[in-house]
C-alpha cells in the first residue's frame, strides 16, 4: 500500500506575537504642546491692544475669553476622564489578545509534533508491513516448490503458513491505514482549523495595535484602514 503525506506551511505569525516581557524604559517624552485655540490669541489682542478700557465692546470680550478660557479645561478635564480609561482597556485588551495569540500558537506547534510522531510511526508500521509481504512471498514460492510426492502434513503445514502470512499481510495494512488517516485527519482537519482560528486572532490584534498605535493597516476583509491619532 503506497500513501501520500503531506504537511501544512507554518503560520507567519510564529514570531510576530511573543511574550512581551517586563517592560522597557520609556524614551524620553517631547515637551507637550496644547492644541492652539483659533479665538484665544485675537480675542487677547484686541482686549489689550484695541479695545477702550471699560467699554461695553472691552468688559465682552474679556468675559469670552474667560469663558473660552474655562471651556477649554472643561473639554481637557471630560477628554483626559474618558479617554485615560478608554485606553488602558485597549492596551489590556491587546495584551489579553497577544496571550490568546501565544497559547494558539503552542496548541498549533504541539499538533506539528503530533505529527510527527504519527509520521515517525507510520514508517515503522510500513517498515513491517514491507516485511510481512517479504514473508508471504517467500512462503508462497516455498509452497509452490514443493514436490508432488511431498507427504500431506508438508502441503498442510504449507497451506497454515500461508494463511499465518496472509494474515500478517493483512494486519500491517490495516495498521499502516489507520495511521495514514489520523495523519490526514491532523493535516487537512485539525491544523487548518487552528491555522484559521490563530489568523482571526492575528488579525484582532492588529486592530487593536493599530488603534492604541494610531497606525493604519489591513482588516480581514482586505480594506485599508488609514492612520488616525491615537487615542
Amino acid at each position: 500500500m503506497t500513501a501520500r503525506v503531506f504537511t501544512v506551511p507554518g503560520s507567519s505569525f510564529d514570531g510576530g506575537i511573543s511574550d512581551p516581557g517586563p517592560p522597557s524604559p520609556p524614551a524620553a517624552a517631547a515637551p507637550k504642546r496644547e492644541p492652539e485655540d483659533p479665538y484665544i490669541p485675537p480675542l487677547s489682542n484686541l482686549f489689550t491692544s484695541y479695545l477702550e478700557k471699560d467699554s461695553a465692546d472691552s468688559r465682552e470680550c474679556g468675559n469670552l475669553l474667560m469663558q473660552r478660557v474655562q471651556l477649554n479645561e472643561a473639554c481637557k478635564g471630560f477628554i483626559e476622564k474618558v479617554r485615560g480609561p478608554m485606553r488602558e482597556k485597549l492596551i489590556a485588551d491587546h495584551e489579553s489578545i497577544k496571550s490568546e495569540a501565544r497559547k494558539k500558537q503552542k496548541e498549533i506547534s504541539d499538533m506539528r509534533a503530533t505529527a510527527a510522531e504519527w509520521q515517525r510511526e507510520l514508517l515503522r508500521a510500513k517498515d513491517a508491513q514491507a516485511r510481512a509481504m517479504v514473508t508471504l512471498r517467500d512462503t508462497d514460492q516455498q509452497r509452490k516448490s514443493l514436490s508432488r510426492f511431498s507427504p500431506r502434513s508438508a502441503f498442510a503445514k504449507a497451506d497454515e503458513d500461508m494463511k499465518a502470512a496472509e494474515k500478517r499481510v493483512d494486519k500491517t495494512n490495516a495498521k499502516v491505514g489507520d495511521i495514514q488517516q489520523h495523519i490526514n485527519g491532523i493535516v487537512f482537519a485539525e491544523l487548518p482549523k487552528l491555522q484559521k482560528e490563530l489568523d482571526k486572532i492575528a488579525a484582532e490584534e492588529t486592530e487593536l495595535d493599530a488603534q492604541i498605535s494610531g497606525r493604519g493597516f489591513t482588516n480581514a476583509l482586505g480594506v485599508v484602514i488609514p492612520a488616525r491619532p491615537p487615542l
